[in-house]
């Protein structure tokens, strides 16, 4: 998986990265009030797609969100980790 990864990642990795810049801007256009009241009134299926982008957006930078991975993390990984400050 991880040599199929590197294959595809000079494809992708501007598409990522274009993508989570936009993110970004997008949630910041919805958070000001006079930008989405605009979208709002002239473009409503646009500005409820783009609601829902800047919802899931922040949702995806939460902090302490437990990751889901696809496998099982092996015990001794775990409990060899140490905590920050200890």
């Amino acid at each position: 998986m991880q040599v199929e990864a590197e294959v595809k990642r000079p494809r992708y990795e501007n598409e990522l990265v274009c993508l989570a810049l936009t993110a970004g801007f997008v949630r910041n256009w919805m958070s000001n009030d006079v930008v989405a009241a605009w979208l709002e009134s002239h473009y409503p299926q646009c500005a409820g797609v783009l609601d829902r982008l800047a919802k899931d957006s922040d949702l995806a930078i939460a902090s302490g969100r437990p990751m889901k991975l696809p496998y099982a993390v092996a015990k001794s990984l775990v409990a060899g980790r140490s905590k920050p400050g200890k």
